[in-house]
């Protein structure tokens, strides 16, 4: 592009020093090498035209960032439920077999044997982590 290649130009003159330029005073604020930086100002404001036309990519990143900061807390909300039904749980449990081991009764006795032969109530409930770790896996649709 031709006018491209003008202010490339002007611009390699524009970085010489003002003594160089013939016809430019220190004092004079209307020698070339103003009229060297007004050439570049339009070229800046040319590539703001520009721009304009990537105006629905701009909203289309807004909008995913947007939808980005949304499930981040939504993720926290769901994470501090659960969090709190862990804690919740986790007394409960203990609390039952604290009551079923004083009455001499077994903890997992409503569990089916046949279909879960190692379940134990301690090993996914006994500790907040642990129970934690099972609601998130049942929310999930993992175990």
């Amino acid at each position: 592009n031709v006018f491209e290649l003008c202010l490339v130009l002007l611009g390699v003159i524009d970085s010489q020093p003002i003594e160089v330029i013939p016809g430019s005073k220190e004092g004079n604020l209307l020698g070339p090498a103003t009229a060297l930086r007004v050439l570049r100002v339009v070229r800046i404001v040319r590539l703001f035209r520009v721009l304009r036309m990537f105006r629905e990519l701009r909203l289309l990143v807004q909008g995913l960032l947007f939808a980005f900061q949304l499930l981040f807390w939504a993720l926290l909300m769901v994470l501090l439920i659960l969090y709190v039904a862990a804690i919740l749980l986790t007394r409960w449990v203990k609390n039952r077999i604290e009551e079923d081991l004083s009455m001499g009764l077994d903890p997992n006795r409503y569990v089916d044997k046949a279909k879960f032969p190692d379940f134990a109530l301690e090993e996914y409930f006994a500790t907040v982590p642990k129970c934690l770790f099972s609601l998130f896996q049942v929310v999930t649709l993992d175990a």
